[in-house]
């Protein structure tokens, strides 16, 4: 086999470890979809699992706890979203990169209160 196609093989190997997780309701059918996360996001959720969750969680449980407390609050959600939208696009930056700084900031700022949320 040539050096080009070992290292063409491995690629398509290490492509293929994909992790992928699954949260669902058991009562109400469900819609699914797939979304792709940086390391920093999946870190804060691991992050965000620990203090919110008594027991561990899979970071699809607490995503999908995230979303769905972000739909209930909407209208809170939206005024950060369009204030970000606004702030990224004057600043001449994706809000994508915007939010990557945001989510490293927070879990700095997460990591140095450690502990479970109190009540």
């Amino acid at each position: 086999m040539s050096a080009a196609k070992k290292s063409t093989s491995k690629a398509n190997a290490k492509a293929a470890q994909v992790q992928m997780e699954y949260a669902g309701d058991l009562i109400h059918r469900n819609i699914w979809f797939k979304i792709g996360l940086t390391k920093a996001g999946a870190s804060m959720l691991k992050t965000i699992g620990r203090r919110i969750f008594a027991k561990p969680e899979s970071s699809a449980v607490v995503l999908r706890t995230l979303l769905q407390v972000s739909l209930a609050h909407y209208d809170k959600l939206e005024r950060m979203y369009f204030k970000d939208l606004e702030y990224s696009e004057d600043e001449g930056f994706y809000p994508d990169r915007y939010w990557h700084g945001l989510i490293v900031g927070q879990h700095a700022k997460i990591a140095k209160r450690k502990g479970k949320v109190t009540k």
